[in-house]
């Protein structure tokens, strides 16, 4: 008998998980900003570091899991019964096996490849870390992205920070006590210590939650929902694009200059992530809330939920970025003299910022053609 929710539990699940999500994120923000913040103080070397070991993280997530984040949240939903779903579950697992065996010695034969994107010599002895690295992030991001299509969202929002949770102490006690620690040759091995530690943390966190869901029962055999194939190879080239547009940048300042130039921009990056981030804190209940309410069939539920967001999407984000922009050298000032002069690089963020906000709400607002012609028919 089919398991799926009603627009009642969905509705109930998808406001407590954003509670969650507010809560937690919002901490989050405040705590990945207190922790570049603190890292820029040391100097802008020390800020280069913690954005290679960024990169470096984001490079797994994106071209070792298939698909991308949306793939479960999409999918899992809608799914009738809990066997079916650890049959999915099974069956992107092994996908993401083939994916990640096959990048990884890819990597491996041409290491070229990899010191492309980390826009540095690589030492292969070193490898098997990396390796290591990666197991233990695609295993987390996969036990999260489960949890988030079971609409598990309050241990998503605490997943999800575990990182921050993690490396804002490590960075405190350095930050007082051994400063020179994040600037010498073993400072990106030791943040990347911090990063394992929060990703194992969180992958309990969401192991924990799953085995106490009664929607959810793993089974071995292959099951792949219809559009499977088309809709994770759609959202793999979106994720690769969008690594690249959020990484570019930072790959050619490093390559122009160093790693002082790089950590001056990230500061600047980090000041712009409370824009950007704005209309994300509650994207993890989003998607498989909106994924259910299809599965479900509540099509008006759901029209009228994407309007309410579309609408009022554009306010936070004018709100804040007029506020950063107003105030941009006295934050830069914060991290350090020599970061000032590149306020002006943070004003313009923020007018892209208020552009790209009202992108959502004109694209939902504006009408159809088929409203257009019908605005134009006269009445009976």
């Amino acid at each position: 008998m089919p398991d799926t929710f009603s627009t009642a539990e969905i509705k109930n699940r998808s406001i407590k998980g954003a509670k969650w999500l507010l809560i937690m994120n919002g901490i989050g923000m405040l705590i990945g900003f207190l922790i570049n913040l603190m890292l820029g103080r040391i100097g802008p070397a020390a800020l280069g570091i913690y954005t290679l070991a960024q990169i470096l993280i984001s490079f797994i997530t994106t071209f070792l899991i298939y698909g991308g984040d949306s793939v479960l949240s999409v999918f899992l939903p809608k799914l009738p019964d809990a066997e079916d779903r650890g049959s999915f579950i099974f069956s992107y697992m092994l996908i993401l096996f083939g994916v990640m065996t096959s990048v990884l010695s890819v990597l491996w034969l041409f290491p070229e490849w990899f010191e492309f994107f980390l826009r540095q010599e690589f030492d292969m002895q070193n490898y098997g870390w990396f390796v290591l690295l990666a197991v233990v992030v695609v295993t987390t991001k996969t036990l999260v992205n489960t949890a988030s299509g079971l609409m598990l969202i309050k241990t998503v929002a605490i997943a999800q920070q575990m990182v921050h949770l993690v490396l804002l102490p490590l960075t405190v006690i350095l930050f007082f006590f051994k400063p020179e620690m994040l600037v010498n040759y073993y400072a990106l091995s030791l943040i990347l210590s911090g990063f394992v530690c929060g990703e194992i943390l969180a992958a309990i966190i969401c192991m924990i939650g799953i085995s106490r869901e009664r929607r959810f029962k793993m089974q071995l055999g292959w099951l792949l929902p219809p559009g499977f194939w088309a809709f994770s190879a759609t959202t793999m080239m979106s994720v690769i694009f969008s690594f690249l547009y959020a990484n570019i940048d930072r790959m050619a300042v490093y390559s122009i200059q160093d790693l002082e130039g790089l950590g001056i921009y990230q500061a600047i990056l980090a000041v712009n992530t409370f824009i950007e981030m704005m209309p994300l804190l509650i994207r993890p209940s989003l998607i498989p809330a909106f994924s259910s309410l299809l599965g479900a069939n509540h099509q008006g539920a759901f029209q009228k939920a994407f309007s309410l967001l579309s609408r009022w999407s554009v306010v936070p984000v004018t709100l804040v970025s007029l506020a950063v922009m107003a105030f941009s050298r006295e934050i830069l000032a914060l991290f350090g003299p020599e970061y000032v002069e590149y306020a002006y690089l943070l004003v313009l963020f923020g007018l892209v910022a208020i552009i790209r906000s009202l992108n959502t709400c004109l694209l939902y607002t504006s009408p159809s053609p088929r409203d257009r012609t019908r605005s134009r028919m006269p009445s009976s």
